[in-house]
């Protein structure tokens, strides 16, 4: 058994003047090196027997502890950031997606609580516009079409879909139905067909109320002439006594859901007749050439087939 270390010896003061600044260093370094080794020695043994406190184990002074504390085990908390943990002592996921990882296919966040599950990740964007993805298996979006995840198909909607491989859905809905917060901001709705909205990757705000507060959305505006005919067809068969009552903020009869009432509050055209605001050719087509090529393809299908008139 190894013996414990043993003191230095001690040295009179006549011993310590004689010494040189090299030995002097040497006797302060190592009597620094015992007393340290002591102090450790005792917290130990105060360690051992289950009686310490924060200040002792701090400055090696007995003090009274319960039986129950352990230094080296972490105290219980309540969980602030809604993880569990289980018997494992792993934290449980949170059932709910993660935005990141649903709308990307990627989470940088090591320590993300939320699920992410491969299968429910928003559809590629170029897959669905020309079929194919030059990234192949490796991309991290999905390339497997579903009412979940691709918009809706606007030509179905008209029963004059021509596209035997159409990649956006084919559901039964409405067509003046609302825009899908969810699908419109992740790009995967988990109601899938059973949804009752439009799945569109336009800003849901501006479609569904006429106006969007967010300071930098990444979302399309698109203004659809078939929502303003039916706000100015309503606006010209109501029993309103004028035009003024109808549009008039003040009364409270503004349509909050068109874009074009809004509109027309904010121009001050609040004359009776709701005006539409029609570009020239040279102006619309100046304009589509500054909008992304990606936006137009997924909001307009390129398998439109008209009726011949």
């Amino acid at each position: 058994m190894p013996r414990p270390p043993q003191p230095p010896p001690f040295l009179t003061r006549e011993e310590m003047e004689k010494m040189t600044d090299d030995q002097k260093r040497r006797r302060i370094a190592e009597l620094s090196s015992y007393n340290f080794g002591r102090k450790m020695e005792q917290q130990a043994a105060i360690v051992r027997k289950g009686h310490v406190s924060t200040s002792s184990r701090r400055w090696g002074v007995q003090g009274s502890y319960s039986q129950r504390f352990h230094p080296y085990q972490r105290q219980e908390r309540g969980d602030t950031h809604g993880q569990a943990s289980n018997s494992n002592g792993l934290e449980e996921k949170s059932p709910v997606n993660c935005i990141m990882f649903t709308r990307t296919g990627t989470c940088k966040r090591s320590s993300c609580k939320y699920t992410h599950d491969p299968e429910k990740t928003a559809i590629c964007k170029v897959f669905l516009s020309k079929g194919s993805c030059s990234v192949g298996d490796i991309c991290p979006l999905s390339h497997q079409p579903s009412p979940n995840c691709s918009p809706t198909c606007i030509h179905f909607l008209r029963d004059n879909c021509t596209n035997e491989k159409c990649r956006y859905a084919h559901v039964s809905i409405s067509p003046r139905a609302p825009v899908c917060d969810t699908f419109a901001r992740l790009g995967y709705c988990d109601k899938g067909a059973e949804c009752s909205n439009i799945h569109t990757f336009e800003c849901p705000d501006f479609v569904n109320k006429g106006t969007c507060n967010a300071k930098h959305c990444r979302l399309p505006h698109v203004t659809h002439a078939g929502r303003l005919r039916r706000v100015r067809s309503s606006l010209d068969s109501s029993d309103a006594e004028s035009p003024m009552a109808l549009s008039s903020p003040e009364n409270g009869n503004l349509d909050t859901e068109s874009p074009v009432a809004l509109n027309s509050a904010e121009d001050g055209n609040l004359d009776g007749e709701l005006s539409l605001d029609i570009k020239s050719e040279a102006d619309f087509n100046t304009k589509s050439k500054r909008n992304n090529d990606t936006v137009t393809e997924l909001s307009q299908q390129a398998d439109y087939v008209p009726f011949d008139s």
